[in-house]
C-alpha cells in the first residue's frame, strides 16, 4: 500500500506538472513529481477535513486519482499538440557529453546521498521538534482520521501547549500532513518523505541549474550545495526546515528562469512552489515577499500589472487560507508578532552578533557563505554594468532581508533572541545555500572559469 501510495504522489505531481508547463525537461519534470505530487495532496487533505470527510488512506488515494484523472483528461481536451510535441522532443535521446571533473562529482554526490537516504529511512524519527509536533500530530491525524478535531486540540490538558506561541498551530500544515499520508498507507515511518523530497531537491536542482550554466558548472554547484554539512545532516531528520528549502529554492530560481525567457509557464510553476513554500513554514513569506517586490519592479518596467496582480494573489492566499481555517474550526494559536515599527537598540545588536557569528561559522555551511561574498565582491563590475545574475542576487538577498526584519517585529515569549538566531535563523538559511552555490557558478567571473575549465576538459574529444 505504501509503494502504491507513493506512485500516485509521483504521478498527480506529473499531471500537475504537465498542467503547468509543456515546457521543462525529463529531468526537471522527475525531480518536481514528488514534491508537487504530496504537496497538492496536503492541501487536498485540508480540504477533505473541511467537509468533515475522515481522512484515511481510501479518502486520500480516491481523491488523488481523481484530480489526475480530471488533469489528464483536460491535457488531452486541450494540450494534446502541445504533448505530443514535449514528447516528441524527449523520445530523441542523445548521450550527455560526459567528462571527468563532471563524472567525479556525480558518483561522489551519489555515494553522499545513497547513504544519506539509507540513513533518513532507518532510523526512525527522534529529534525533538518533531516528536513533540509534526510527527506525532501526524501519527494521531492518521489514528483519528481528522485534523480540526484533533484530541490534542480539543483536550484541555493540551491545548494550551499546542496553541502557544511557536506551537504546532503556528507552523503550515504541509509536514503534518505529508507525514499523516504515509502513516495512512501503513508506513513505519514518516522519513520516507524526507528522504523522497531531498533526493527530488538535488535532481531538479541540476536540471534547473544547467539551463543557466554548463553541465560540469550544475554538478559542481549541486554537489557542494547538497553536501553542506548542516544542510544534509538535517536532511534525514523529520523536520520542516528542508522541506521547506526545496520549494522556497526553486520558486525563486524558476521566478528568475521566466524573467530570462519570459514564459509565463514558468512564472505559473514559480507561484505554485512559491505557494507551497508558505504552505510548509510561515517564513515563506519572506521569499514570497522578495518575490513580489521583485514583480512589482518588473510591472512597472514592463506595463504589465496583471501578472502581479495574479502572482501577488495567489502566493499570499496559502497563509490566507490556512488562518481561515483555523478561524472556522477555533484552533487560532497565540499572536506574537508586533505590527507597529519599534526601535530595540540592544536586540539590534544583539542580532547582529550572533548573526555574525552565524555567517563566519565553517562547521555548519563550510566555505559557501565566504565564496559567495567574495565572488559577489569580485562581480560587482559586471552586476552595475550588465546586471549580471542580478535576478537571483535580488530575490535571494531580498528575502533574506525580508526574514531578518521579520525576526525582528516578533515578541519570542517561548525563547530567548540568541536561541531563535543559533538555530531557528541557522535552519532557515538551508533555504539560501543552493542559491548561493547557484550564484557561485553563474555569475560572469565563474562563468568563464567552468567555460575555460569545459575547453579543456574536452580537448581531446573536440580537437584544436
Amino acid at each position: 500500500m505504501v509503494a502504491i501510495g507513493l506512485i500516485i504522489s509521483v504521478l498527480l505531481g506529473i499531471s500537475m506538472v504537465f498542467l503547468i508547463s509543456r515546457k521543462l525537461t525529463l529531468i526537471e519534470i522527475i525531480g518536481l513529481a514528488f514534491p508537487v505530487g504530496i504537496g497538492v495532496q496536503s492541501v487536498l487533505m485540508i480540504l477533505l477535513d473541511s467537509f468533515s470527510v475522515p481522512l484515511n488512506a481510501f479518502s486520500m488515494l480516491s481523491i488523488s486519482l481523481a484530480v489526475m484523472l480530471l488533469v489528464c483528461i483536460y491535457l488531452f481536451l486541450k494540450k494534446k499538440t502541445e504533448m505530443q510535441n514535449w514528447f516528441s522532443t524527449v523520445t530523441k535521446f542523445s548521450v550527455p557529453r560526459i567528462n571527468a571533473l563532471w563524472l567525479l562529482l556525480l558518483l561522489a554526490l551519489v555515494a553522499a546521498e545513497v547513504m544519506n537516504f539509507g540513513k533518513c529511512i532507518y532510523f526512525p524519527p527522534f529529534d525533538r521538534d518533531s516528536l513533540t509536533s509534526f510527527n506525532t500530530i501526524a501519527l494521531i491525524v492518521a489514528k483519528e482520521q481528522t485534523f480540526h478535531n484533533l484530541s490534542l486540540f480539543r483536550d484541555p490538558g493540551f491545548a494550551e501547549y499546542f496553541t502557544g506561541g511557536g506551537s504546532t498551530l503556528s507552523y503550515t500544515p504541509f509536514a503534518q500532513c505529508s507525514y499523516a499520508y504515509v502513516y495512512m498507507l501503513g508506513a513505519a515511518t514518516s522519513k520516507m518523505v524526507n528522504a523522497l523530497h531531498y533526493l527530488s531537491f538535488i535532481i531538479v536542482f541540476y536540471g534547473l541549474t544547467r539551463r543557466f550554466v554548463t553541465d560540469t558548472a550544475a554538478m559542481f554547484a549541486t554537489f557542494f550545495a547538497f553536501v553542506t554539512p548542516e544542510f544534509i545532516s538535517f536532511s534525514s531528520l523529520s523536520g520542516t526546515n528542508v522541506l521547506h528549502s526545496c520549494y522556497a529554492v526553486l520558486g525563486i530560481l524558476y521566478l528568475v528562469l521566466w524573467s530570462k525567457e519570459r514564459d509565463r509557464s514558468y512564472l505559473w510553476l514559480s507561484t505554485v512552489l512559491l505557494w507551497l513554500n508558505i504552505w510548509t513554514r510561515n517564513e515563506g513569506v519572506a521569499f514570497v515577499g522578495s518575490a513580489v517586490l521583485f514583480m512589482l519592479v518588473d510591472a512597472v518596467r514592463h506595463k504589465n500589472y496583471k501578472s502581479f496582480i495574479l502572482f501577488t494573489a495567489f502566493t499570499v492566499s496559502a497563509f490566507v487560507f490556512w488562518n481561515i481555517y483555523l478561524k472556522i474550526f477555533g484552533m487560532n494559536s497565540q499572536q506574537v508578532f508586533i505590527f507597529y515599527p519599534f526601535w530595540d537598540g540592544l536586540k539590534i545588536k544583539t542580532m547582529a552578533n550572533e548573526m555574525w557569528m552565524l555567517f563566519t561559522n565553517k562547521v555548519y555551511y563550510g566555505w559557501t557563505i565566504s565564496l559567495f561574498v567574495l565572488l559577489l565582491l569580485s562581480n560587482v563590475y559586471y552586476i552595475w554594468k550588465r546586471k549580471d545574475q542580478l535576478p537571483v542576487l535580488a530575490l535571494t538577498l531580498g528575502a533574506l532581508f525580508i526574514y531578518t526584519l521579520l525576526l525582528y517585529q516578533i515578541d519570542y515569549v517561548w525563547d530567548t533572541i540568541e536561541n531563535v538566531i543559533r538555530f531557528s535563523y541557522k535552519r532557515f538559511l538551508f533555504s539560501f545555500i543552493p542559491l548561493f552555490w547557484f550564484y557561485i557558478v553563474a555569475n560572469h567571473n565563474s562563468s568563464v572559469l567552468f567555460n575555460w575549465i569545459d575547453r579543456f576538459v574536452y580537448r581531446e574529444k573536440i580537437g584544436k
